[in-house]
């Protein structure tokens, strides 16, 4: 039987160093933002996925963005 995975706490996220490198990456090419704190780079990317997940037009917004990559 497949093992079900666990969600990400805000800690597991902060940990990862591969998680954070590609959120300050995203942050300073999309926003031109360095971050030098992790809480401050993961609360504000999470804010921003709840956004695309909840809102049509930040969703659209990110997915313009994202066909210019």
């Amino acid at each position: 039987m497949a093992e079900e995975k666990q969600p990400l706490t805000l800690e597991d996220i902060k940990k990862n160093t591969d998680l954070m490198r590609t959120i300050t990456r995203y942050a300073r090419d999309r926003y031109s933002k360095n971050y030098f704190d992790p809480d401050e780079a993961v609360e504000d990317f999470l804010s921003e996925y709840r956004g695309i997940q909840n809102n049509t037009m930040n969703a659209l917004t990110f997915a313009n963005y994202a066909s210019e990559i």
